[in-house]
C-alpha cells in the first residue's frame, strides 16, 4: 500500500471507531417522530443536530412510527438508553391522553395540548418570519389570507395575497404576470396551494418554504426551507429552560 494512504486511512478509520465504541455507550436523545414530519422537519436539520448532540455527549436517535398504533404502545419503541424522547406533534398528540413520563417532550402549535408534558416546545408560527432577512427588492410575499400576519417583513408592495374571490387559477396567472414585470427572484410562501403549481413552472423563480412543503418544489428552485429550531430547542432542554420553550424559526439556505 502506498505509504501516503496509511496515515488517511487509519484515521478514517480511527474515526470510525470511536464512532461505533460512542454508538455503545453514550446516552440518546431519540425522536419519536411520524414518517412525514422525519422526513421533512427532522431531516433538513438532522445532520446539524447529530453534530451538537455528540458534542453535549449524546447519540441522535431516531424513531419512526405509524400513526395508527395504538397510544399505549408508541414508547414501545424507544431505547432505553434514551435520557430525553422528544415526540413529533402528531405524535403528541396521540400521546396526550397517555401515562407521559418525565423524560418526554411533546410538541404543539397550542399551549393546550401540552397539557399532561412536563415539558413542551411550543411551534409559534407567529414568529416564523420575525428574525429572517431577505432581500428587500428582489424577494416577494405569496399565499392565501393567512400569510398577512408575516406582511410587516416585506415591502408593502411585494405583498400579493390571494382574494376571497379569487380562483387559484386566476391568482396564478395575476402572480406569474406581476412577479415578471417587479423581477421577483425569490418567493416565500408560508403554505401552498393549487396556485402554486402554475408558478412552478417558472424554472427561473426560487421559493422558500416550510419544510413539509419542500418536496413540491423542484430541487433547483429551492433557496431556502423554514424549520422549528430542534438544535436551539435542544441546547434549551439541557439548559433547564422553562417548562413551555417556544422553538424559534430558522431558514435552512439549500
Amino acid at each position: 500500500m502506498n505509504r501516503r494512504m496509511v496515515l488517511p486511512l487509519s484515521l478514517a478509520l480511527l474515526l470510525i471507531a470511536t464512532i461505533l465504541v460512542f454508538s455503545i455507550f453514550l446516552p440518546r436523545v431519540t425522536f419519536l417522530v411520524d414518517v412525514p414530519y422525519s422526513k421533512t422537519v427532522l431531516a433538513v436539520q438532522r445532520p446539524k443536530l447529530f453534530f451538537s448532540l455528540l458534542q453535549s455527549g449524546y447519540i441522535l436517535n431516531v424513531e419512526e412510527v405509524s400513526l395508527t398504533t395504538e397510544p399505549g404502545q408508541l414508547l414501545d419503541a424507544v431505547d432505553e438508553r434514551s435520557r430525553f424522547v422528544i415526540a413529533s406533534p402528531l405524535v403528541s398528540s396521540k400521546l396526550k391522553n397517555t401515562d407521559v413520563p418525565p423524560y418526554l417532550v411533546g410538541q404543539g402549535r397550542s399551549t393546550d395540548q401540552a397539557g399532561v408534558f412536563q415539558r413542551f416546545w411550543l411551534i409559534d408560527d407567529e414568529t416564523m418570519l420575525g428574525d429572517l432577512k431577505y432581500p428587500g427588492l428582489l424577494t416577494a410575499l405569496v399565499g392565501d389570507e393567512d400569510v398577512g400576519r408575516f406582511s410587516q417583513y416585506f415591502p408593502s408592495d411585494l405583498v400579493f395575497i390571494k382574494g376571497n374571490d379569487e380562483i387559484d387559477s386566476q391568482f396564478a396567472d395575476r402572480m406569474a404576470r406581476t412577479l415578471q414585470d417587479r423581477k421577483v427572484m425569490t418567493v416565500v410562501a408560508p403554505s401552498l396551494g393549487s396556485w402554486a403549481i402554475p408558478l412552478l413552472q417558472d424554472a427561473s423563480m426560487q421559493w422558500v418554504v416550510p419544510a413539509e412543503y419542500l418536496s413540491m418544489i423542484p430541487p433547483e428552485q429551492q433557496s431556502g426551507v423554514l424549520v422549528p429550531d430542534l438544535v436551539a430547542g435542544v441546547k434549551a432542554l439541557f439548559a433547564e429552560k422553562d417548562e413551555i420553550y417556544i422553538l424559534k424559526w430558522r431558514m435552512i439556505k439549500r
